[in-house]
């Protein structure tokens, strides 16, 4: 079984490629990667009163960088609603969208628009992350360092 390490995506002909980082089985010094190269980004607006009021304005307003918008049935705060599936060209236009969308007339908010696209990815695919890893034969680090550069 292999084990999920990390995710990222790159752009590649203006489309986002997620980067799955992979160790198999027990060797975890061979770390190989899984392109996905099908999975679009989306998230969900919610009516004000019905779906379909909200999908027309949407429409209407011809937002290039979504890709796809209908009507699907979530749950939200425990209720079933009709909510319209947003998906945008690329990872980048969610936040962007995201507000346009959220201040149109018929709109009452959105919701799942905060998620990362590839920890959506992991999330909908059903993927575990470092499930079946060895932790004592882990020697992974990772570390994020931020800096900013000071003028005299």
């Amino acid at each position: 079984m292999d084990t999920l390490l990390d995710g990222n995506y790159r752009t590649e002909d203006e489309r986002a490629v997620i980067e799955l980082f992979y160790a198999p089985g027990s060797k975890l010094e061979d770390k190989h990667v899984k392109e996905i190269r099908d999975f679009k980004p989306y998230f969900y607006a919610l009516p004000k009163k019905d779906a379909e009021s909200l999908l027309k304005e949407i429409e209407a307003t011809k937002f290039p960088q979504i890709a796809k918008a209908s009507i699907v049935k979530r749950t939200d705060l425990c209720c079933e609603v009709d909510a319209i599936e947003v998906i945008v060209k690329h990872p980048k236009n969610v936040a962007e969208i995201r507000d346009k969308v959220a201040d149109l007339k018929h709109c009452k908010g959105t919701r799942e628009d905060d998620i990362r696209f590839v920890q959506r990815y992991i999330i909908d695919s059903g993927a575990v992350p470092m499930k079946g890893a060895d932790n004592e034969r882990l020697r992974i680090c990772t570390f994020d360092i931020e800096t900013v550069q000071v003028k005299d």
